[in-house]
């Protein structure tokens, strides 16, 4: 059963699971030589939601950088699950009125 209003909340935790992926591969790959850091965009998908897409950044891995992406990531996911936590409750409570 797919309830649009889940939507926006379930895309941002799918791309910050990509995100916090490709930040964890670019650290687990610091050190190998010639490799360079992938970066990820987020972009507005239609009609509502968060896509993720991944690219080289054409330089080397830092880990301070890293370390950024990581806490935007982690504010993200806070986010879409507070989002779906709300679309839960309205959710409850629509069902709870009709019950």
């Amino acid at each position: 059963m797919n309830i649009p209003a889940f939507d926006p909340g379930l895309s941002a935790l799918q791309a910050s699971a990509f995100a916090l992926n490709s930040s964890a591969h670019n650290l687990a790959n610091l050190d190998t030589p010639g490799f360079e850091a992938r970066r990820v965009t987020f972009e507005e998908a239609a009609p509502s939601g968060v896509v993720a897409r991944e690219s080289s950044a054409n330089q080397p891995v830092d880990i301070a950088t890293e370390m950024i992406q990581q806490l935007k990531v982690r504010r993200l996911s806070e986010a879409a699950v507070a989002s779906l936590k709300a679309g839960e409750e309205f959710l409850g409570e629509r069902i709870d009125r009709r019950g």
